[in-house]
């Protein structure tokens, strides 16, 4: 007698071998290719990891050679946020670039309609001066 499997369920299928030659450099490839994408994000990360250091840093480490803050100087931040006025220099500068951004958009869109207008034609009215070289 043979054994029937029912309908509806499979046999087990087993996998077939990779060779070694192929699983190494597989994992060769795999670990270059994660290699270099480590090396860009440490290069990535080392200038802002830089800059952190140095504000923790108090003023007698930050030009010595030491690169690790020793003690941390968290009051740092306290200082910083103490004696400039950030709310206000923050409020200038989005008032400012508000504004740019409203007068380029109004300045823009009067001269922009007729190319619109030269698009529609497909480009062919002799009064279609945005489109001549």
């Amino acid at each position: 007698m043979t054994a029937v499997s029912a309908p509806g369920t499979a046999a087990p299928v087993s996998r077939r071998l990779v060779p070694p030659s192929i699983r190494r450099r597989r994992i060769l490839m795999s670990v270059a290719n994660h290699s270099v994408a480590i090396a860009l994000s440490v290069a990535f990360l080392l200038p802002f990891v830089f800059i952190l250091a140095t504000a923790l840093m108090t003023n007698q480490q930050t030009l010595s050679p030491n690169i690790w803050p020793h003690p941390f100087a968290w009051s740092n931040f306290k200082t910083v946020f103490q004696s400039f006025p950030f709310v206000r220099y923050t409020v200038n500068t989005v008032t400012y670039a508000g504004l740019a951004t409203v007068g380029v958009l109004l300045s823009c869109t009067p001269v922009a309609t007729p190319c619109r207008a030269c698009a529609g034609a497909g480009g062919r009215s002799p009064s279609c001066w945005c489109s001549r070289p």
